[in-house]
């Protein structure tokens, strides 16, 4: 074999092996658009759009259980008297289920809006981010060791009378469902991701308003202003607690010059009272809520587009112009698409998920790049 073939032969293996794993953003955008023109395009509130609204609950029912997950459908009772809440909750179960060895994590976020508004962004973007990424895991031939909730809350809005109070869906499934779970399969709980209003994307110079005061954040809203008030990040919302979370999210997302990554602290360590509850009343305003709020808070953070602060949502936040027509852009559905890949990187790197098939191909390769070096050895060069 002459040199020049040797010398062919380990380029492409080291090409190869440079290929990207992830999926490109484009197709997942497309992914994207695709889940939320079919089943979150339309009102899902409990007053006047129950017949989408449960053909939503199905839709993600039979997807969770169409890839693999152990689906519950847990109702609850609402603020409102005859009127019941449907979570839909689904594990994907690691090879440490069942042991104490098992460290949980949690992909949620809310599916149900307020009347009128078609919910396009708010939550419709969150809904079909959690899918694609269960869709990457399971059709994947990933196996993980830490099992993955994926959960689906209903009534998080304080719509009317159904959840006077906001997070109905999520509170009732922390008491009923998630404790019972931990207990029952001796897990320890890694932490949540809640994913809530999270497409609009602008990169358009004071597109972005504030929505923080007070001197803890003074730092953060003197990074808004230095990238002149543009709405091209995400947030990422936690306290010191959830760090660890926040770290391998902004890992996960990279140096991005399009696409930028955001992180604000709460300070907040216990329980949060009236008082802060008041005064951090937008940084608690998803379902990552009822985890601080546990008598022994759990990890969670909360990742959003900052809703209706910036670019269309300031008009359109729980309006009816939350709409496909408004929402479905390609800057929109890329933004969105970087913050699927993101989670589902983060998920499978703290599941301590792999693949099986790329190891094998990773092995078989890296044993032909030994027997080529192996070969060039033995051979002379001029």
């Amino acid at each position: 074999m002459s040199t020049s073939t040797l010398l062919y032969l380990c380029t492409v293996i080291a090409l190869s092996q440079c290929v990207q794993s992830s999926d490109d953003l484009k197709t997942t955008a497309d992914q994207l658009k695709g889940i939320i023109e079919a089943s979150f395009s339309e009102s899902r509130n409990h007053d006047d759009a129950m017949e989408y609204h449960v053909k939503t609950q199905q839709y993600i029912d039979k997807t969770f259980k169409d890839n693999g997950l152990t689906t519950t459908q847990q109702t609850f009772d609402s603020s409102r008297e005859g009127t019941q809440g449907t979570n839909v909750v689904g594990v994907l179960k690691g090879t440490r289920a069942g042991t104490d060895k098992d460290s949980v994590l949690l992909v949620g976020g809310h599916y149900d809006t307020t009347r009128e508004t078609p919910g396009v962004d708010n939550n419709g973007s969150g809904l079909a981010a959690l899918i694609q990424i269960l869709k990457s895991l399971t059709t994947s031939d990933f196996s993980c060791q830490n099992s993955i909730l994926f959960a689906a809350f209903d009534l998080k809005e304080n719509d009317v009378s159904t959840c006077l109070n906001g997070t109905c869906g999520s509170n009732a499934f922390i008491k009923d469902w998630f404790k019972p779970y931990l207990t029952e399969n001796s897990a320890s709980f890694q932490g949540a991701i809640i994913l809530d209003t999270v497409m609009n994307f602008d990169e358009t110079e004071n597109s972005q308003d504030s929505f923080l005061t007070g001197d803890e954040f003074q730092t953060f809203n003197d990074e808004m202003t230095n990238n002149n008030m543009k709405g091209d990040f995400l947030l990422c919302i936690g306290r010191s607690s959830d760090s660890g979370l926040t770290d391998a999210l902004k890992s996960q997302w990279g140096d991005d010059e399009k696409y930028k990554f955001m992180n604000v602290q709460v300070p907040l360590e216990g329980p949060p009272t009236e008082e802060e509850s008041k005064k951090y009343e937008f940084l608690l305003d998803s379902d990552h809520r009822p985890f601080w709020s546990n008598d022994q808070p759990y990890k969670a953070v909360y990742l959003t587009d900052t809703a209706g602060y910036r670019g269309a949502m300031k008009n359109c936040y729980h309006k009816t112009c939350d709409n496909t027509t408004t929402m479905l852009t390609d800057s929109n559905l890329l933004f969105a698409a970087k913050t699927t890949q993101t989670v589902k990187d983060t998920i499978a790197q703290l599941a301590v998920c792999a693949s099986t098939s790329a190891a094998v191909r990773i092995s078989a390769m890296n044993f032909v790049l030994f027997i080529v070096l192996a070969a060039l050895a033995s051979f002379k060069f001029v």
